[in-house]
């Protein structure tokens, strides 16, 4: 068969196609019959499309870089309303680890423009949040709302802004100059932070209870490996918190308070940051 022989069938077969559609279009409720169908077609892949699947593979692509392990529990994802996680677990190449109980979110955009488009709009909440490294360990209620464009590879999101709320806030483990100290309960800490590209901004930290009140300002250059992450941080204290009424050691070596105020600037990194004591040298805490 020539091509010029191909190209006459083909266009006659096209030709008959359009006429039998012809046919049918005309016919009695045609047109409302086939917007239906398409209509219910579309609606039925939308609902029961397995975004839960997409949402596990797109985990298992970003467990190398972040973490030893990622465990993602019972999952039942809405694609109105609130979706839910019963458990979620992750180990951290440090071997700490984060625990995450009765966690809900809800995002306004689908799974597809949060996996297509790399578009995270939503809120998440978690019931029961943990973190756990040695003796080292922090628990909280956390509630957040974020707006996050995230990068189409494995790494920190190119822009955006997180809003977070901590509750029922309970810090242990913490060691300054070789004292330990007793765990320390926040009533709430509010957080608002901007990401541009690798620099973390800090809008505000606000942190209050019985023990420990304050503010943290600055900002956070953000690294592959997080624990690496470089502080340019000042966290002002009010000098009333009981945790200064009991550990009055502390203000010989922290920077002199200005009336109730004690401002103490952070630098080094996540897994080892420093502050500057009276003596001007670098006093690690952990």
């Amino acid at each position: 068969m020539t091509f010029a022989e191909l190209k006459m069938k083909t266009l006659g077969i096209v030709r008959a196609a359009r006429e039998k559609l012809g046919v049918l279009w005309s016919l009695p409720y045609a047109k409302t019959y086939i917007i239906t169908s398409i209509t219910l077609t579309f609606l039925l892949v939308v609902v029961f499309f397995p975004y839960d699947v997409l949402i596990r593979q797109q985990i298992k692509r970003i467990e190398p870089s972040i973490s030893r392990g990622i465990y993602l529990g019972d999952f039942n994802f809405r694609m109105f309303g609130d979706s839910s996680v019963d458990e979620l677990d992750i180990i951290l190449r440090d071997q700490s680890g984060v625990t995450a109980r009765n966690l809900l979110f809800n995002f306004r955009y689908n799974p597809v423009t949060l996996l297509v488009n790399k578009n995270l709009k939503g809120n998440v909440s978690i019931q029961n949040l943990s973190y756990e490294k040695g003796e080292t360990g922090f628990s909280a209620v956390l509630k957040s709302t974020m707006d996050l464009k995230l990068s189409s590879k494995p790494g920190p999101p190119l822009i955006g802004t997180v809003d977070l709320t901590l509750s029922n806030v309970l810090l242990k483990g913490i060691i300054f100059q070789g004292l330990n100290i007793a765990p320390i309960k926040f009533t709430v800490i509010e957080t608002s932070v901007s990401i541009d590209g690798d620099e973390l901004k800090i809008g505000r930290i606000i942190f209050s209870g019985t023990d420990l009140s304050g503010s943290v300002s600055g900002g956070i250059r953000l690294a592959s490996l997080f624990a690496n992450s470089a502080l340019n941080l000042i966290i002002e204290i009010d000098t009333r918190s009981k945790l200064l009424e009991d550990y009055k050691l502390f203000l010989s070596f922290l920077p002199r308070p200005t009336g109730n105020r004690l401002v103490i600037p952070v630098t080094g990194t996540i897994a080892n940051p420093g502050i500057k004591t009276q003596q001007a040298n670098p006093a690690e805490a952990r």
